[in-house]
């Protein structure tokens, strides 16, 4: 699966959000348990971080930091300022059709909370905004650029 996630991670950099969607689904269809998933939002935001990790030589990595009118499940802070910026908000739904619902919830939440103005206030003038939605292995990710 190293390859996966590799491919995963340069998605996510090249801002090719469908193929990171389907390497991420990829990568929780063949690696996660059936046990492993949750009903509980907070499970999936630390498999996310875990998996982010990767990229701590390039990003500041935020997890639940405060910003703007409450906290961000995740964020990735450029240490080059002229790169872009991610905002993660996750949600988990009650059944697979309700997954859509959920991303836009939480990109809604990203732009109602205004969480990008601490990067803002920083200079950093590309921001990418992801609402990402599981319920149980199935995952759906939403994007927003600012």
């Amino acid at each position: 699966n190293e390859g996966l996630f590799r491919k995963m991670i340069k998605s996510l950099l090249m801002e090719d959000i469908k193929s990171y969607e389907n390497l991420l689904q990829e990568i929780l269809l063949i690696s996660m348990s059936y046990y492993d998933g949750s009903k509980e939002e907070k499970f999936y935001p630390n498999l996310i971080l875990g998996m982010i990790l990767s990229l701590d030589s390039d990003y500041i990595i935020l997890s639940n930091s405060e910003t703007g009118y409450g906290r961000s499940g995740m964020a990735l802070e450029p240490k080059d300022r002229k790169k872009q910026g991610y905002i993660f908000e996750f949600k988990t739904a009650e059944n697979e059709k309700m997954l859509g619902d959920k991303v836009k919830e939480a990109l809604e939440q990203i732009e109602n909370k205004n969480y990008i103005v601490n990067m803002k206030n920083k200079g950093i003038k590309k921001i990418i905004k992801l609402g990402v939605a599981f319920y149980g292995k199935k995952v759906k990710v939403g994007v927003e650029k600012d």
